[in-house]
């Protein structure tokens, strides 16, 4: 069955803003009778977590009247897409794996056991006889229900869009469909405004939501709040602030390109990464929020500044939320050299905090070019859960007793490695002391 215009559309925004990794739109099988089925409109997979969409348009008059015999029709194209909803969620949970094709092209496997949270989403559209959207015609806001155990988000198809331009990752896009669900569902909300004045407290004022979820209070939101803020200088301001997050954004839509490596390939000779080290490496580098992403981005930049007349220059960033540590490597020379730098370095740190700092077991690694450098190419790994060999001169975490003749045998590379422990030793300490959300 050919897409609406309004399944296309949605699409499209789930792929700018979330990914095509992790969209999928073709989405036929045949059930036991061998007759075609479509599982739902489109879901999103992102790790265990699974969103069926379900789009819905309805199309009226020229006049776009939209009087109470529309809206009784619209609510039913909403109960309509509920109930799918319903179906998809049981043929999801009776169903034996089957595969998928992303938007982006790749196969993955959906296999139930590994999914444990599902959430629907409906998104409504109007449009008038020429195919002209007047969503906005129709007054339609906090839609939500909780069905047979599943959260449902109702949305007008403007408003969706809207979401996901100012909440473009999917964690701030899931934290939105969480704190959005607890706020309907207690009524913390004092009085009526609309859903993007509900985006808008959600963005800028993040305290009063929390205040009222620890109290017995509710929370006003003005009609027109997000209309206001939308172009306001604190929002104008974050807009700059944010610029360089962008640089993830690019290095995750362009990994699939040249699937990225892992510390099997790189000991065997440089082999290009499989399909799954894809998949791991990007779904990682996604899980990220904006915030994060920004202090990468900003890292990133300004080592590749330096890189320009200093040839090379690294750093060690902690994002202490999502308890991950990330190595930056800006470098001027063979790509394959830099491939093997940047795993020293990501070694060097994931050894230093296996020694000294319990909480963080993750480290990645991301290396490109200078600054000036016309053409651009990113390098991306990823250490977790490993036992590396030979740390044991790691002994004083201020880094005056260690030997500086030492070695580490995980390196295949003569690097300073004893600096470079010196440096992250020294990291670790200002990062443990500080208590800051970000550490560089």
């Amino acid at each position: 069955m050919p897409k609406t215009n309004l399944e296309r559309l949605t699409t499209t925004i789930l792929q700018e803003r979330l990914f095509s990794d992790f969209v999928v739109d073709e989405l036929n099988y045949r059930d036991r009778k061998l007759k075609g089925k479509e599982l739902a409109d489109i879901i999103y997979i992102f790790g265990n977590k699974l969103i069926v969409f379900q789009v819905k348009t309805r199309i009226i008059s020229q006049d776009h009247k939209i009087d109470e015999l529309q809206l009784h029709r619209i609510t039913q194209k909403v109960d309509e897409a509920i109930g799918q909803i319903k179906s998809s969620v049981n043929q999801l949970t009776n169903m034996s794996p089957f595969k998928l094709k992303t938007a982006r092209g790749f196969e993955i496997n959906l296999e139930k056991n590994k999914i444990s949270e599902i959430i629907g989403v409906v998104i409504i559209g109007v449009e008038d006889e020429r195919g002209i959207n007047i969503t906005d015609n129709i007054d339609l806001s906090f839609g939500y229900q909780n069905k047979f155990n599943v959260p449902i988000h109702i949305f007008k198809i403007n408003d969706f869009e809207e979401i996901l331009n100012e909440l473009d990752t999917f964690a701030d896009f899931k934290d939105y469909l969480d704190i959005r669900q607890r706020l309907l569902c207690e009524q913390k909300i004092f009085e009526y405004c609309g859903e993007l004045d509900l985006l808008g407290a959600f963005i800028f004022r993040r305290d009063d939501i929390n205040k009222s979820f620890s109290k017995d209070s509710r929370i006003i939101i003005e009609h027109g709040y997000w209309r206001k803020l939308k172009y306001s200088q604190t929002n104008l301001e974050y807009k700059v602030a944010i610029k360089h997050s962008y640089i993830i954004d690019e290095i995750i839509n362009t990994m699939h390109k040249g699937v990225g490596f892992n510390i099997e390939d790189e000991f065997n000779g440089g082999i290009e990464g499989s399909k799954l080290d894809y998949f791991e490496t990007v779904y990682e580098m996604a899980s990220l929020n904006r915030l994060s992403r920004k202090e990468i981005g900003n890292a990133l930049y300004q080592k590749t500044v330096k890189a320009v007349s200093a040839g090379s220059g690294y750093a060690l960033l902690f994002l202490i939320d999502e308890n991950i540590a990330v190595v930056i490597l800006s470098f001027n020379g063979d790509r394959k050299k830099r491939r093997t730098t940047l795993m020293d370095l990501t070694s060097c740190a994931y050894a230093v905090l296996d020694e000294f700092d319990k909480s963080c077991n993750k480290v990645i690694g991301i290396a490109t070019e200078p600054a000036d450098e016309k053409y651009r190419s990113y390098d991306v790994s990823i250490f977790e859960n490993l036992s590396l060999a030979n740390t044991t001169e790691l002994k004083d975490r201020k880094g005056n007793d260690m030997n500086r003749q030492n070695r580490m045998h995980d390196f295949h590379t003569p690097l300073l490695i004893d600096d470079l422990i010196e440096y992250f030793v020294k990291k670790i300490d200002i990062w443990q002391r500080s208590g800051a959300r970000y550490a560089n």
